[in-house]
């Protein structure tokens, strides 16, 4: 599609009827499993595309109205599908901006989650002289010596794993510990166990041979890298100062 802004620039530059403006719809969007796209029409700012805009006539002459106040020509369903599918094909991908990348407040919710998680936990240290959270099976002179019922993740070098620590996420008890956050207003929206299991799916490996024996406690985990929720931690440093005191308040 021919771009028409220099034209209507020249209208405006030269005092002509904002009547005899083109459109120039131009499309940005958002890259992912489910594309969110962005329009600008008559030179309007980019607006978030509302539900039907594509694919039927009417939605797409209100949306002009709205943004622009201008009505564009009324098109043949056959014309204005030919004319959407021409729009579509030049549309350029969006900038995603810090912090709303694709799954970017799931992910967060997991680890605030893991992060949070308190019960039946004491201020105990590790040889490392870390707050020890979670049971780690590799340190060999752990506090606790096994993951309790109720504990949404252990920490594991597993034999048939890749060869470093791995995070185990229980998501049973992950859910548990999140619905009740939830309900206190802790996440900016409800989250929903499918998308939790779907960015863990993307974040993990599978726990252990489909066709071999594995430890009771490595049913329905998910193993993500665990230098993946200290990178997170480390970024995130700031959320919560009080918790690199190790709860003496608490």
């Amino acid at each position: 599609m021919v771009d028409t802004t220099p034209f209507n620039k020249f209208v405006t530059q030269h005092g002509g009827p904002e009547s005899v403006k083109d459109e120039n719809p131009m499309i940005e969007y958002e890259d992912g499993d489910v594309k969110a796209y962005w329009v600008s029409v008559y030179g309007s700012p980019f607006i978030k595309a509302p539900k039907g805009l594509f694919t039927k006539n009417y939605v797409y002459q209100d949306f002009c109205v709205e943004v622009a106040k201008m009505i564009p020509p009324w098109r043949s369903r056959e014309k204005f599908h030919e004319f959407m599918n021409q729009c579509l094909a030049e549309a350029t991908v969006r900038e995603t901006l810090p912090g709303m990348e694709e799954g970017a407040v799931v992910r967060d919710a997991i680890f605030s989650t893991l992060w949070r998680h308190r019960t039946g936990w004491q201020p105990y240290k590790s040889r490392s002289g870390t707050l020890e959270r979670y049971c780690d099976y590799d340190d060999d002179e752990r506090v606790h010596r096994s993951v309790e019922k109720g504990d949404p993740a252990f920490i594991e070098t597993r034999p048939e794993g890749p060869g470093y620590p791995e995070m185990f996420i229980r998501i049973n008890a992950l859910m548990d510990a999140m619905t009740f956050l939830q309900s206190q207003g802790v996440f900016e929206r409800r989250i929903t166990r499918e998308e939790v299991a779907n960015e863990l799916r993307k974040m993990s490996r599978p726990p252990y041979p489909r066709t071999g024996v594995s430890p009771r406690r490595l049913r329905a985990t998910y193993p993500i890298p665990h230098s993946m929720f200290l990178e997170w931690r480390e970024a995130n440093a700031k959320i919560d100062e009080r918790e690199d005191l190790g709860y003496q308040n608490r």
